[in-house]
């Protein structure tokens, strides 16, 4: 019995964080109104790209391959798609309706990576010695606060929903806690945010935790880290390292003009409390700051409250761009060139801890001033909205936000005069951060347009039809002829037979050949085989993606509307055949007279060389450390 009772509470507390996490996205389970997908990146992107994996997966395989976008893409190698990240074959392999992806099971993906961010944070501040409540609050603050609540790319979320993890392992090794297996778990809970397919938040966490292990001073352990990172991450970063060491465009450095846009103003400081008055992605509330302030206050001189500040203040600081230095190197550097406010995912966490560390010090809480100077912003901000009642009156929702500011300060000052229990500022971060998550959101009553247009117009991955263009821009060999009317004209066909082959290298050469308004053919790299001049070339069928039949009265070079890449083989009757790039772009298979079978097969080592080094590290961070630790 006394077991069962431990059993229970120890289960009680991410039951608990469960129910306030569902509680939080009610609109995605209690109704089928609201959806987190309508908007531009998630419908032209993330959705797409789940039902093409959800397709692949339930006819048995995992697509690492685009087939319908610019004549083909690696799918895997883009990373974005998260086609390594494990828990996304979860929502794959889920029934389909009528082939598609339910729209419950999405909301329900969007749910669970919140709930895992908030467990994860649960687990630290369990791990810190904090109570129960304290850690549920902590695992709330970061799971909808700042970052968290407002981001919609499922890539970026899942790569900051092991930032606790990471954290929590490192200072594990710090106090000597069995250090070589903390310090390999740390290590792979970071190649674990690396496999999401995010770039950016991972390379934020890399750099953050390469500075806390720089302070630590322990080299040894470091190198622990940094190696097992390497190899959980090996099955997604080496198929990415592949794609990007041939410049696609889409991964080209965005312009000074982007960055800045993307940065936060000066003046955004304000959307720290006041919902909707600036970047929502900012927003924190009056209960989890003051909290956190609380923490830092009383538990200064612990390490553990100098980290999670010094974390705070760098993901509070680089997200202003040009107003800060660091951030000016790191957009340099190439580390944060699309968009700085994925460092408020350092912030978030920072004071998630922080908060939950002040909600356990509020009985040793002696400081005064703190309820009376809440007490007088609230004030304010109800005095603000009177004034501006009466001068702009039509107005007055736009002041809402304010009010909502105001309410919460009072509330929060009485919270702190009464010692009231956890449980009310849990209630009250939850009244809080829900002014601000989900509230984007549009009700289908009011039309989900961007949704609507792509069930209408569907293309691409969507719905499995070819189209010579995409929103991911393609591989650098097709983005460099894509606007020549010659090189669209030849996506026209699926596959056709050619004998009169020149050879033409270099980006102006194929440019020079491809303007011309009838191209003769040639290939790339290679010494095109000399052919027989035939009055009638043959012909080419593709019976499938990956299957060819063709019929030649003369030796030929059978040519594929299918981009060339490496980690493609082709086989012909069977048997090994090389791979020409013709066109600049398109594969080539050189084939003899008669009636062939061509087979295309996509098999790229640096997959199968990841995979293994992603699973042989697990294996030994799970299996054989803890029995070396425990030696």
């Amino acid at each position: 019995m006394l077991l069962r009772r431990r059993r229970f509470s120890g289960l009680a507390g991410p039951l608990i964080l469960f129910a306030i996490i569902v509680g939080m996205y009610w609109k995605l389970v209690l109704t089928r109104q609201y959806t987190w997908l309508n908007s531009p990146d998630a419908t032209n992107l993330i959705l797409p790209w789940f039902q093409l994996q959800a397709s692949a997966l339930h006819h048995g395989a995992l697509a690492l391959w685009d087939p319908y976008e610019w004549c083909g893409q690696p799918l895997i190698g883009q990373g974005q798609a998260g086609v390594a990240y494990p828990l996304n074959w979860i929502l794959w392999a889920m029934p389909l309706h009528h082939t598609w992806l339910r729209h419950v099971y999405l909301n329900w993906y969007f749910i669970l990576i919140h709930f895992q961010a908030a467990l994860f944070t649960y687990f630290l501040c369990r791990d810190l010695k904090l109570s129960v409540p304290a850690s549920l609050f902590g695992g709330l603050a970061f799971g909808v606060g700042p970052f968290m609540g407002s981001s919609e790319w499922p890539a970026a979320l899942n790569a900051a929903v092991w930032a606790p993890l990471q954290l929590m392992f490192f200072f594990r090794s710090r106090r000597g806690e069995k250090p070589l297996l903390s310090t390999a778990a740390c290590g792979a809970a970071l190649g674990a945010s690396w496999q999401s397919g995010s770039d950016e938040v991972p390379l934020l966490l890399t750099l953050a935790l390469a500075a806390l292990w720089i302070w630590n001073r322990h080299w040894k352990l470091t190198l622990t880290a940094a190696a097992t990172a390497a190899g959980v991450s090996a099955f997604q970063a080496l198929p990415t390292l592949q794609y990007l060491s041939l410049q696609p465009a889409v991964w080209s450095h965005p312009s000074l003009d982007t960055w800045i846009q993307n940065s936060l103003q000066p003046l955004y400081v304000s959307a720290l409390v006041i919902p909707g008055a600036g970047d929502p992605q900012l927003f924190a509330g009056w209960t989890t700051l003051t909290l956190a302030l609380i923490g830092l206050w009383t538990k200064f001189e612990s390490d553990v409250a100098r980290v999670c500040a010094a974390i705070a203040l760098a993901g509070f600081l680089i997200p202003f761009g040009r107003f800060v230095s660091l951030s000016g190197v790191l957009y340099g550097l190439g580390g944060l060139a699309k968009d700085p406010r994925h460092a408020l995912v350092l912030f978030g966490l920072g004071i998630a801890v922080l908060s939950a560390i002040g909600l356990d010090s509020l009985p040793d809480f002696t400081p005064r001033h703190f309820p009376a100077t809440l007490a007088i912003v609230g004030a304010f901000c109800f005095v603000v909205v009177f004034v501006l009642s009466l001068t702009q009156g039509d107005d007055i929702h736009k002041f809402t936000p304010l009010a909502l500011c105001g309410i919460a300060a009072l509330l929060l000052a009485l919270l702190l005069r009464l010692r009231a229990p956890a449980v009310c500022a849990i209630l009250l971060a939850m009244w809080e951060l829900g002014h601000v998550a989900g509230m984007n959101w549009v009700s289908i009553e009011s039309g989900w347009p961007l949704l609507t247009r792509l069930s209408s117009l569907p293309a691409g991955d969507f719905s499995g039809t070819d189209r010579f263009d995409g929103p991911t821009g393609g591989t650098q060999n097709i983005v460099r002829v894509a606007d020549l009317p010659a090189a669209r004209a030849l996506t026209a066909q699926r596959a056709w037979v050619v004998n009169e082959v020149d050879r033409v290298d270099g980006d102006q050469a194929v440019r020079a050949r491809l303007s011309q308004p009838t191209p003769r053919a040639f290939v790339s790299g290679a010494d095109p085989q000399k052919f027989q001049l035939c009055h009638d070339t043959g012909n080419a069928i593709m019976t499938s993606r990956s299957q060819i039949e063709a019929t030649l009265p003369c030796p030929g070079l059978v040519v594929i509307r299918q981009t060339f890449y490496p980690g493609w083989s082709a086989w012909v009757d069977g048997r090994r055949a090389p791979l020409f790039e013709a066109y600049g772009f398109l594969d080539a298979v050189p084939v003899a007279a008669g009636r062939h079978v061509i087979q295309l097969k996509y098999r790229p080592l640096t997959v199968w060389i990841g995979a293994f080094l992603t699973f042989a590290t697990l294996a030994v961070v799970l299996f054989a450390l803890p029995r070396y630790a425990e030696d």
